[in-house]
């Protein structure tokens, strides 16, 4: 009865080992996931010959190290929190506008965007800006960490039959797509084109997109997977060697 107990307690720890791994901010695992395509990016100045760079969290190491650094403080800050709304206080009206928990909320996509290219950039002012993440379903609203501080982009809209988000921006750092794992619809949605209107709305994009499958989670299925894997293997080999130290405590 007492090394049935043992495995019983060793596997409980195992299995919520396996699960810490995703009890965070995110809504699947960022290394995963592909940066955003980018769509459209041209400063409002037409001296600027800047370009723009998206950059995955999955490629971060190809970034500048003060870049990198920043990128990875932003997930830190996203994976330590006990919900989003820590990170931008708002987050709390926009969840209950859309009538869910802000446990509901999670980050789908955590990128860079870089500007470069410009030798006389200072001045040139705002970038027009299209990206087309990999899924948008229950989008709520885009993060920017900027100078150690999350704010929403509360001109971010969802456009393109909820493919794309449009937004307007000077200064380039990392972001993160909000989405709701709760479904969203009825009065707590927000049409497509409009944008989250000084942090206190969401877009989510057309109704016809919320039986649409989602794109882009094989990599994280490939990740559960190889986490269970190990985590069988692990209980296994637990089991054998409680139940041999057992034999060899008996004889």
């Amino acid at each position: 009865m007492k090394k049935i107990l043992v495995i019983c307690l060793a596997l409980v720890m195992i299995f919520s080992m396996s699960s810490v791994v995703f009890a965070d901010g995110f809504e699947s695992s960022p290394s995963g996931r592909p940066a955003p395509e980018l769509i459209y990016g041209e400063n409002e100045s037409e001296d600027c010959e800047a370009k723009l760079k998206i950059t995955a969290y999955l490629d971060k190491d190809e970034l500048p190290e003060e870049v990198c650094e920043a990128l990875e403080e932003a997930y830190r800050m996203i994976a330590s929190a006990s919900d989003l709304s820590e990170l931008n206080a708002t987050l709390k009206t926009i969840a209950a506008r859309l009538g869910i928990s802000t446990s509901d909320l999670a980050v789908s996509d955590l990128f860079d965007i870089s500007a470069f290219g410009c030798d006389n950039h200072e001045g040139h002012g705002h970038f027009d800006v299209t990206i087309k993440p990999e899924n948008l379903k229950n989008f709520v609203c885009l993060l920017h960490y900027y100078n150690g501080v999350w704010r929403i982009v509360d001109n971010a809209t969802v456009t393109n039959n909820g493919t794309h988000i449009e937004f307007d921006e000077m200064e380039f750092s990392p972001f993160a797509i909000v989405v709701s794992t709760a479904e969203l619809g009825g009065n707590g949605s927000v049409n497509e084109g409009t944008g989250t209107g000084s942090g206190t709305g969401a877009g989510t994009g057309s109704a016809d997109d919320k039986d649409a499958p989602s794109t882009g989670d094989q990599n994280d299925i490939t990740l559960y997977a190889v986490i269970f894997a190990v985590t069988l293997t692990a209980a296994v080999v637990l089991i054998i060697f409680v139940s041999r130290k057992s034999r060899k405590s008996n004889g």
